[in-house]
């Protein structure tokens, strides 16, 4: 969202009156009086050269100096105008306007200290000159020194309470203090200044902007909207106000406004990076990645430093599955922005999507500080694992969901085996779980040893208990690290990545309860019929929707002769189940008394009765798979890092097929394909 902006420098040009000084003959008189009535009805060509012939006559004299010198500042040739002016103060000391007046040339020169010397000395040859007062307040913002540009602000409007910019700037002023964390905000306080601001001008459209920014920072959107559609009525060519409008109509959902907004924002201004950024977002959100593509193009064209923007059409190639070009972008935003963990955390998924291993398990920690990332990291005293640390006991944590606890597992042991491979001593785990994952994973991986112990979230060992930490999705880069420590590998370039990208140990490692197992399959099973699990819904809140499907259409593919569709889903499906229930598409059995959701063990076991499973990408798939059961993923156009580009097999799972969309949204070919290998498997 673009910023609101200061109103800068008030200049002082003449009033209609000269200074007393020198004495001038009638005709140079005449002649500047002439010269000032056309600079006061900002006629500057035409006074210009009356000026400059009372200097060529009287070099020395002060008025023609100081506004000759004015309107090169009011035309922007400050350094004709610091000459001028110059000689005019050097004439006259004691006039605070032209005093005033150098300190506005300075400051467009960016020579701060020196417009502070001079709008002071101006202040003190006149306490009572609200403009200088004001223009100060400008210069103490340029430099960063906020409280007194603050005091500046209400010392002019206590000289002239009717000086909107005044208002306008203290606003201003006082939003920026609370954004560098140095006072509290008041609201309250700002919203006011801008009201007086635009009272006193009600055509102030750029308050009326600076109000909505307010206001929008604060999620008062129907109030900043309101005022930026003010903004836009006074001045209809206002792109940066029509910019953040299109922004604040996508964050309510209103997407044809909103790009209504950004186009016409362009239209006045083709020029406009921003705008050309943020209608791309706005294109990207809708999946319309061409489309966002092309205004990338045009924002990095324009601004080749906006890193937002090589990281957001780096997203897009991915989606596009321009992979190399994704990697380009990504690279080319951390090269901006070394610090930005979104790019790095998007390229270390995209590394691992492509099986490069060594830089995604690498890039993989800076999830961290990704806004993309939906864990949290454990607050403990000690410190995180590394191989150069001795720790007789190290507490692993969960730090995701429970699909990501079961996809992680497998690198537990191997992380226990190359600990004693280094270490004199035997190194024990505590690891932290899902509560709802202890039992299963007790049994799976016999952590009846003094090398493991299970624990849920309520059992986490205090600090004391432990030397050092590790989150799961660390465990990975930590056995590589091992490995190289132990040299396992002779050829030193293999770094064994090879074995870690395939899930060694075996993909087979969880076990359900047999005796439960064989209770479930009695009490569903029918002979001879194919028993299919089926979950269809992904709740990740920021990919599961792409992800999902709709289970009238599942059922429907899977309504063959002889087989049993069992709910695998998690999570609350009445309205799934309902709205297949008004339909023919065919019925899904549930296992009476058993809440997938919450007893995951009762889940493996049901898993483990059938015979294949059909899912969607979601937990289910990791639990399914990771017990070896038959399973089929229906995976979107752009799936989920772990399951790589385009094969159809998964490097992680024994016993899995990956079956994708061909076209984006498109689950129609996909479902065809899952019933012909249904059908297939019944013969």
């Amino acid at each position: 969202m673009s910023g609101p902006k200061f109103k800068n420098t008030k200049i002082s040009p003449p009033k209609g009156r000269s200074a007393k000084s020198v004495q001038l003959n009638n005709a140079v008189q005449a002649k500047l009086e002439q010269a000032i009535g056309l600079h006061v009805n900002n006629q500057l060509d035409l006074a210009k050269p009356l000026y400059q012939e009372i200097i060529d006559i009287q070099p020395n004299q002060f008025d023609a100096l100081h506004y000759l010198g004015v309107i090169h500042y009011q035309q922007g040739r400050y350094l004709e105008a610091l000459d001028l002016i110059e000689r005019a103060v050097k004439l006259m000391p004691s006039h605070s306007v032209s005093q005033s007046n150098l300190g506005n040339v300075y400051q467009s020169l960016n020579r701060y200290e020196e417009a502070i010397i001079a709008y002071t000395k101006s202040l003190e040859l006149n306490p009572q000159f609200a403009d200088a007062y004001f223009n100060l307040g400008v210069v103490f913002n340029s430099v960063g020194t906020l409280s007194r540009a603050l005091q500046c602000y209400s010392n002019t409007l206590v000289l002239n309470p009717n000086m909107a910019f005044a208002y306008n700037n203290r606003a201003l002023t006082r939003k920026t203090i609370f954004g560098r964390g140095e006072g509290t905000l008041l609201l309250e306080q700002i919203c006011h200044d801008y009201e007086r601001a635009t009272q006193v001008n009600p055509n102030f459209a750029q308050a009326f902007f600076n109000w909505g920014v307010a206001l929008h920072d604060h999620k008062e959107l129907s109030l900043a909207l309101e005022k930026y559609d003010i903004a836009i009525k006074l001045d209809q060519n206002f792109a940066m106000a029509l910019n953040n409008r299109g922004n604040l109509l996508q964050e309510l959902g209103e997407f044809e406004t909103a790009l209504e907004s950004f186009t016409k924002a362009l239209q006045i201004n083709p020029l406009f990076a921003e705008a050309h950024y943020n209608r791309g977002s706005l294109f990207q959100s809708q999946e319309l990645y061409e489309k966002a593509q092309a205004d990338y193009d045009c924002a990095i064209k324009l601004d080749s430093q906006m890193g937002v923007a090589f990281f957001n059409r780096g997203s897009v190639h991915e989606q596009l599955k321009n992979y190399s070009a994704a990697i380009s972008d990504f690279e080319r935003a951390i090269e901006l922005s070394p610090e930005y963990a979104n790019a790095h955390f998007n390229l270390s998924l995209l590394f691992l999507k492509l099986q490069r291993f060594e830089m995604g398990w690498e890039k993989y920690d800076w999830r961290w500080g990704s806004d993309d990332f939906l864990g949290n990291f454990y607050k403990t005293s000690k410190p995180i694992w590394h191989s150069k640390l001795k720790a007789r006991t190290i507490f692993i944590w969960n730090e995701q969901g429970v699909g990501d606890e079961i996809f992680f597992l497998p690198w537990l042991p191997k992380f226990i085996d190359e600990l004693n491979t280094n270490n004199v001593e035997k190194v024990r785990l505590i690891c932290r779980v899902d509560k709802r994952l202890v039992e299963l994973f007790r049994r799976s991986l016999h952590s009846d040893s003094a090398d493991l112990e299970f624990v849920d979230g309520a059992g986490a060992p205090d600090d004391d208990s432990y030397e050092a930490h590790l989150p799961m999705g660390s465990l990975p880069l930590a056995v590589v690290h091992l490995e190289e420590l132990s040299k396992l590998r002779k050829d030193k370039n293999e770094l064994t990545y090879s074995a870690v990208a395939n899930g060694a140990p075996p993909s087979i490692y969880l076990r359900a309860d047999p005796k439960r197992v064989l209770e479930i399959r009695e009490t569903i099973a029918s002979e001879g019929e194919l028993l299919i699990g089926i979950s269809w819904k992904s709740k990740n809140s920021k990919t599961g929707s792409p992800r999902s499907l709709n289970l009238v259409h599942l059922v429907r593919a899977l309504n063959l002769p002889n087989v049993r569709l069992v709910n695998l889903q998690y999570g609350d499906i009445s309205s799934d189940l309902n709205e297949l229930s008004l339909t023919d598409a065919g019925r899904v059995s549930g296992l009476e008394g058993l809440n997938v959701m919450q007893d995951l063990d009762g889940l493996a076991s049901l898993i483990t009765a059938c015979d294949l499973v059909v899912s969607a990408d979601n937990t289910t798939v990791h639990l399914s798979a990771s017990l070896g059961k038959k399973t089929f993923i229906l995976l979107p156009y752009t799936a989920d890092w772990r399951w790589g580009v385009d094969s159809n097999k998964s490097i992680w799972y024994d016993h899995v097929e990956l079956l994708r969309q061909e076209t984006r949204g498109d689950w129609g070919t996909v479902l065809d394909r899952v019933r012909e290998m249904v059908i297939q498997l019944k013969r």
